[in-house]
């Protein structure tokens, strides 16, 4: 693989079998970038793409960018997502599927459409209501302790086979917090504590931390992001609160907050929207990304101002006439007494 502005993704004289992807990819304008392979000198068997493209340059295709010499078969692409009817700059790369959205679930949920009658769902593969995932791919060092046998937001789905689901230890509490965003990526996700000194929050504490994260959407997208906090947590105590990166914070408007339970353990869960480009979303403008620091505030309380307790100065101010009085009152005491006698 190489990375250069254009023709990203080099492929030389190997073979791909069996493969797919529907990540997000931004050309950036650049030339010959595609949704599988940039240039191709290889071979692509049984593999198909349904990788989102945004910012098509010149000669950007569905499978591959640029065909010097490569060979295939059977391949296919989603022409809706790859924004393209283009398997590459040659005939015979690939078949076009899904061409103006006619067919959106065609790879999803199934196990015969395009080149799937090739792939081995019995020991490598399983079908699932999205794109399949690899049977085998708790192999690769997933961590075992992950909540509720690996699939902490509790939808059915390990959270490792799912690009736009990330689960991480807390380190405010220790225990795990959870990200899904309803966009199909999401990266770059850290969870942690409030900012210190200028950039803390002067109205709130934040006892679960807060999780900052990047999702990809369509531009102009509002997306449904929901967040697990396991721990025991009041959600009537609580407000979803968004972070600019700075010294602002701010409410986020109509979140949900309730408590619930996930495998026999408490979880604090969190729904609310966000609007690609809107006065939350710290990436502007609209441009199918959107970077967010959430987390759930608990107000601090200050003691109210009762009017008991005056400022220092005037206490000391009324004490002086206290005294002063009270000096008055002994002296007249002491005449009257003197002349009564």
């Amino acid at each position: 693989m190489y990375n250069f502005q254009h023709n990203v993704g080099g492929f030389f004289n190997g073979t791909i079998n069996n493969t797919f992807s529907s990540a997000t990819l931004d050309a950036g304008g650049h030339y010959y970038d595609a949704g599988l392979v940039g240039d191709s000198q290889g071979t692509i068997n049984n593999s198909f793409s349904a990788t989102t493209i945004n910012n098509h340059g010149g000669y950007d295709n569905g499978l591959v960018g640029i065909d010097p010499s490569g060979t295939y078969s059977n391949n296919f692409i989603d022409a809706e997502s790859n924004n393209t009817t283009n398997c590459g700059n040659n005939s015979g790369e690939c078949t076009v599927v899904n061409n103006g959205n006619s067919d959106p679930g065609y790879f999803k949920n199934n196990t015969s459409n395009g080149p799937f009658s090739s792939w081995n769902f019995n020991a490598i593969w399983q079908q699932t209501s999205s794109y399949p995932t690899l049977r085998n791919i708790a192999l690769f060092n997933d961590p075992t302790n992950i909540p509720n046998n690996g699939d902490a937001n509790n939808d059915g789905i390990q959270d490792s086979y799912q690009a736009n689901v990330i689960t991480q230890i807390d380190p405010t509490t220790g225990k795990y917090a959870v990200l899904e965003s309803s966009c199909a990526v999401s990266y770059n996700v850290q969870v942690g504590g409030e900012a210190s000194g200028n950039s803390s929050d002067a109205t709130f504490d934040y006892p679960a931390g807060l999780i900052g994260f990047t999702t990809f959407c369509a531009p102009g997208a509002t997306a449904t992001i929901t967040e697990y906090f396991y721990g025991n947590f009041d959600a009537s105590k609580l407000l979803m609160r968004n972070w600019d990166g700075a010294n602002i914070y701010t409410t986020i408007p109509g979140a949900i907050l309730s408590n619930i339970i996930i495998a026999g353990q408490p979880v604090l869960k969190v729904v609310y929207q966000i609007t690609d480009g809107g006065p939350l979303d710290n990436y502007q403008p609209a441009n199918g990304v959107i970077r967010m620091y959430t987390g759930p505030g608990l107000s601090i309380v200050h003691p109210p101002n009762t009017g008991f307790n005056p400022p220092l100065n005037n206490s000391i101010k009324l004490l002086e006439e206290y005294i002063a009085v009270a000096f008055a009152l002994f002296v007249a005491a002491e005449v009257i007494r003197r002349y009564t006698r």
